[in-house]
């Protein structure tokens, strides 16, 4: 094992991950959750999907019910 992390360390970059269906858009994908939850995301849950889709690392925060885990499930569905 190496040494300790700091968390100081930079993240490492790698290529995108591919989506299941790259021909579809993320706007077709966030429609299609919310058809099988039943629900409707806010705007700011489809930005933090697709923030998390774009970018190595994403950090959700939240108060209880504010769609932290619906966030969750959403970028999960997407690389199902």
């Amino acid at each position: 094992m190496g040494p300790p992390l700091s968390g100081k360390e930079p993240v490492p970059k790698g290529p995108p991950v591919p989506l299941l269906r790259p021909e579809l858009s993320l706007a077709v994908y966030c429609r299609e959750y919310e058809r099988m939850q039943g629900i409707t995301l806010h705007d700011s849950q489809k930005k933090a999907i697709e923030t998390a889709i774009n970018n190595n690392i994403v950090v959700i925060t939240g108060g209880p019910g504010t769609g932290k885990t619906t966030i969750v499930k959403g970028i999960l569905k997407i690389f199902q």
